[in-house]
């Protein structure tokens, strides 16, 4: 039997377990995250914060390392700081990196009694007391890693990361996985959804959907539309998609935790989407827009 499936008996008693005026016991979630520095965290806050729920782990990848998370699968600081230069341009590249070293430094001073606000998910878990950790080569569908995480009895998984889950991960959790993807589901399946959606001129937003063994192919559970109004910039745009997630995400896991349909999505669905091709990338910026 999953231990996951297996009930505890001192879950009702336990306090920090059950929401205020409520003898209902507040859905457990895991978190599974690349955590980026500068986007992750402004919507993980929010869900930390939700006082419907509790966050019993969480487990951060880092950009550099994780899994299918850069294009070609490339791995590690230098070969991705590359690989980024080449995409992006010189500029961006620069004014992405600048931003990382401010969003650092001021991690730095929050974890050291300094600031308010952590800038990565890693600071805002560990100042909550939530035991994090991470999945070993970045991989998350290491048998270890799953059973490192089924010891918390998630009743859902949040996850944000690019790595195809297979099925011992997606059913770590008693009730199943839920991804954040940033765009309005079925639009824009895949990577770089906002960049599309730019590019295309619509399906920007923020879904919660089912996680399935294919990509972005599960029932979406909540989705909001976003704004773009304004937005000529990727970075911009993904600051506003993340402020949104950080409402959108705590109420799609409270929906999900009661969840009673079922989970897979439609039969027929537009191709996932792989990085922009250099062509996509000179329209991009034909048409005015920048990276950052």
């Amino acid at each position: 039997m999953n231990p996951t499936d297996a009930a505890n008996p001192t879950d009702a008693a336990n306090p920090t377990d059950a929401a205020a005026g409520s003898t209902h016991p507040r859905p457990r979630v895991g978190l599974v995250v690349v955590d980026d520095g500068l986007y992750t965290h402004r919507w993980v806050q929010a869900l930390l914060e939700a006082p419907e729920l509790n966050v019993v782990a969480a487990a951060c990848l880092s950009p550099f390392s994780a899994v299918n998370f850069n294009p070609r699968g490339t791995r590690g600081l230098w070969r991705v700081s590359l690989l980024r230069l080449r995409y992006y341009g010189p500029a961006a590249t620069a004014k992405f990196a600048l931003k990382s070293v401010r969003a650092g430094t001021a991690d730095l001073g929050f974890r050291l009694g300094f600031g308010r606000q952590a800038h990565s998910v890693k600071s805002a878990v560990r100042a909550r007391g939530i035991e994090l950790f991470t999945a070993p080569g970045g991989d998350v569908n290491r048998p270890d890693f799953s059973a490192r995480l089924a010891e918390h009895r998630p009743d859902l998984l949040v996850c944000a990361f690019s790595q195809r889950a297979e099925r011992g991960f997606l059913e770590t959790p008693r009730l199943g996985c839920l991804n954040v993807h940033f765009s309005l589901l079925p639009a824009h399946r895949g990577r770089e959804p906002l960049f599309r959606a730019m590019l295309s001129g619509g399906g920007a937003g923020v879904s919660v959907h089912w996680m399935t063994p294919e990509f972005d192919a599960g029932a979406v559970v909540a989705q909001e539309p976003l704004d773009v109004a304004g937005c000529n910039t990727l970075d911009r745009l993904i600051l506003r998609a993340a402020d949104l997630a950080g409402r959108v995400v705590p109420q799609a896991v409270l929906r999900a935790a009661a969840w009673q349909n079922v989970k897979s999505g439609a039969d027929e669905l537009p191709e996932v989407g792989g990085w922009p091709s250099s062509e996509e990338v000179a329209r991009f910026k034909q048409r005015g827009f920048r990276f950052a």
